[in-house]
């Protein structure tokens, strides 16, 4: 019985930890990663709202953030304004706009 028990409470912390970590994928903004840093975040940050695709993306290289993956594949310096609208749709709440896409 405490065998089993003990089996039940490992699988209740990694089901607690996988939907944290999960979260940030459904929308949580609020959940920051392992790998989450303050400064780098605020200068990404400047970066988007100052609309400079180059010192977004220069902070990502130095940094050595993902500079491949889907972020690379759909957030390019033509299309940037749109992102930069969405991030402060986001942080301002605008959940409509927010949702939007391009179409």
């Amino acid at each position: 019985m405490k065998t089993i028990l003990a089996i039940l409470a490992i699988f209740a912390v990694a089901l607690v930890a996988s939907i944290g970590i999960a979260s940030a994928y459904m929308g949580n903004t609020g959940f920051m990663g392992p790998n989450y840093n303050e400064e780098i975040h605020e200068q990404l940050k400047t970066a988007i709202e100052s609309g400079d695709y180059e010192s977004w993306n220069q902070i990502r290289e130095e940094n050595n953030l993902p500079m491949r993956g889907k972020m690379h594949q759909v957030i390019t310096e033509e299309n940037f304004a749109i992102f930069q609208q969405l991030h402060e749709a986001v942080m301002s709440g605008d959940t409509e706009t927010a949702g939007q896409r391009d179409e």
